[in-house]
């Protein structure tokens, strides 16, 4: 069976929508682009590609044929990050494996040091799934294909691959049908009549999506307009704001009941059912990629542009009209996602933190519990202490750094007794932090410094701009990491020299945090008589970090 190699969060996306679409470099990479080309389907050979002209004919003369790693129809399962247990009776490895995506491992406990998904064997495949689509996007700036896969059962993946259909683990024919199988009662035709009536209740399902988005932002804003912002309405309006309210309150809960019919009949089919907020989030990063190239998809589809050189006032008119209604939809997508977010960091009927100094009346999310943290190592030799915090909800620490921190204070290993700090007296030390962005107080543990408290309050505060910054933070440092990788001491195992030059590693650090907090997009910078360093953003958001010579090498976060 053919595979697909998927890092831990987009195995994680594919497991919660259902399906995703990714991107694979085209290889070998395409000559150097030329202005006006684009890749085009063989029609003697499907499947296979070539460079063309604004005419449709080819631009090189050999070695001008790319073939797909996949193709529309082939079944595949998933390499992703894994690790394979130990028999803890022996210690040797056992049958047994965890895939980092399936990994509860909190952040900061012993965790798993993770295999790469190419080294993955097939029997530890946990996902599979059909190929839908693959087309190449091509460009002055990209060459890759795009992939879109959709989830199936192991059962129906190992049938499809054997070419055993029909196909059916259900107890009756009757239960067997599925979106990619037909039981034996099912001719052909029949089957392909079923996939085109799921096809449509697909398309029928992302429409209802659609509308309850809408219907969402829109009831938001009249619910401001008829309370909070009440003073700002004509009274003479507020009898027709009311009135649509109720009308879209009808229309919500009809709609709602045909998605919840549309999903239980795709889920018996077995076709992807994601909710409306999956919708949203698939949705969202699409309008993101389609205002990327709104530019180049026009131009596509008037190859007479390219001859004529430049773009005449109707076409810079249409382009426009078309990004702004792009931005209007990423803006209402991103709109509803934020308040779907904030009602699960605040559900009803919890108070939200009053940031004024008192501590908020509901707990923190289970996996950021203050007081969960118990154990922990110390920093200089590794070994485990157990450690309470007296006073402390569940009587443990609210980090597993300062858990660590707690065990490495009694640790006896002589690089912890040489490098222990004078004992702070509980009694006197700060104990409680505020979260710097809401001012939620929490119960940290003593800390010898007031700042030293806040500092881990903020990080363990499940308010949406501390959750924002440690993700910031997070992608800062996978970035930062991969650029010691490509630049630093780290590029001879890539087979580059590391460069030189005082401050050119920060500088290069520098770069990819400002592009992680937003004031740039995209940075080329050129070190001298050595090489050129490239930074971007992809289509899912990640920092990507290049180094080109002679050679060239690309790192995208999880690789």
């Amino acid at each position: 069976m053919k595979s697909i190699i998927m890092t831990a969060q987009d195995a994680r996306e594919f497991e919660k929508l259902g399906g995703l679409t990714i991107t694979k470099p085209i290889k070998p990479a395409p000559a150097a682009y030329v202005e006006g080309a684009q890749m085009l389907e063989s029609t003697e050979a499907p499947g296979r590609w070539y460079v063309a002209d604004t005419d449709g004919e080819p631009l090189l003369d050999s070695g001008n044929v790319f073939d797909p790693p996949v193709q529309p129809g082939d079944i595949v399962f998933l390499r992703e990050p894994w690790h394979r247990l130990k028999n803890p009776s022996d210690g040797e490895p056992s049958d047994r494996v965890i895939l980092a995506a399936d990994s509860t491992v909190a952040e900061g406990q012993t965790s798993y040091k993770w295999s790469s998904p190419v080294s993955m064997p097939e029997e530890a495949a946990r996902r599979f799934a059909v190929v839908s689509k693959v087309e190449p996007i091509y460009n002055e700036n990209v060459a890759v294909w795009s992939i879109t896969l959709e989830a199936v059962t192991k059962g129906a993946a190992e049938a499809g691959e054997a070419g055993a259909l029909p196909y059916s683990g259900a107890p009756s024919p009757e239960e067997g049908s599925n979106y990619y199988t037909y039981a034996g009662d099912m001719s052909p035709e029949d089957h392909q009549h079923m996939v085109d009536a799921i096809n449509a209740d697909r398309a029928r399902l992302a429409e209802v999506q659609d509308r309850l988005i809408r219907i969402d932002l829109r009831r938001r804003e009249l619910a401001y307009l008829n309370f909070e912002g009440r003073e700002n309405v004509d009274p003479n309006d507020r009898a027709a704001l009311l009135e649509e309210d109720s009308m879209l309150d009808a229309e919500q809960a009809e709609l709602a009941k045909e998605e919840a019919n549309l999903r239980h009949t795709l889920e018996d089919a077995g076709a992807p059912d994601p909710t409306t907020e999956d919708h949203a989030r698939e949705r969202l990063v699409m309008v993101q990629r389609l205002r990327g190239s709104v530019v180049s998809d026009y131009i596509e589809k008037h190859p007479e542009i390219d001859r004529a050189g430049e773009l005449g006032q109707e076409a810079t008119e249409e382009i426009t009209r078309a990004d702004n209604d792009l931005a209007a939809e990423e803006r209402d997508l991103a709109a509803y996602l934020e308040a779907i977010d904030a009602a699960a960091d605040d559900p009803p009927g919890k108070e939200r933190p009053a940031g004024n100094g008192e501590p908020a009346p509901h707990d923190p999310p289970e996996d950021e519990e203050v007081g969960s943290f118990t154990l922990g190592k110390c920093n200089y030799c590794g070994r485990e202490w157990g450690v309470t915090l007296e006073g402390a909800k569940g009587g443990g620490y609210p980090t597993q750094k300062t858990a660590n921190a707690a065990a490495t204070r009694v640790c006896d290993c002589p690089e912890a007794v040489e490098n222990r700090k004078p004992e702070i007296g509980v009694a006197f030390a700060v104990t409680t932090g505020a979260c710097r962005y809401c001012g939620q107080l929490q119960e940290v543990g003593p800390h010898p410094s007031q700042a030293a408290a806040d500092e881990t309050a903020t990080e363990v505060c499940s308010c949406p701009s501390a959750r924002t910054a440690r993700r910031i933070a997070e992608q800062i440092e996978d970035a930062q990491s991969r650029v010691n990788r490509l630049f630093g001491e780290g590029a001879e195992d890539l087979g580059f020299k590391p460069i030189a030059g005082d401050g050119a590693i920060e500088l290069l650090e520098r770069v990819v945090e400002l592009i992680a907090r937003g004031p740039i997009s995209s940075a080329s910078l050129n070190i001298r008589g050595q090489c050129k360093a490239k930074f971007s953003i992809t289509s899912k958001g990640k920092i990507k970090v290049s180094r080109s010579e002679t050679r060239s090498c690309d790192l995208e976060a999880g690789e």
